[in-house]
């Protein structure tokens, strides 16, 4: 079933509350996959390497990305506070 191109543009504009909902789904995600991937290392027997693992390299690629996420928010956030002050001061 594809949407049509007007609910694509309801998708852009979503309340503060959706996007926040949005944040958390993504973050849930990313924490249930980083889970599974920390089982599947663990469960590597006592001579494979770790380190040269697939689910090494990607724990670490899932942990960039999520800081890089909570990093990008964060500034998103402050930038957003700091415009509306500044807007408020001039209205």
């Amino acid at each position: 079933m594809t949407s049509s191109p007007s609910a694509q543009v309801g998708k852009d504009s979503l309340s503060p509350m959706e996007r926040a909902a949005q944040r958390e789904l993504m973050v849930l995600d990313i924490k249930v996959k980083l889970q599974s991937l920390w089982l599947c290392l663990l469960k590597l027997g006592a001579t494979d390497d770790p380190h040269s693992s697939f689910e090494y390299g990607t724990i670490l690629i899932f942990r960039f990305n999520f800081v890089q996420l909570c990093n990008f928010t964060r500034v998103a956030l402050m930038w957003h506070a700091t415009h509306q002050r500044h807007i408020s001061k001039i209205i």
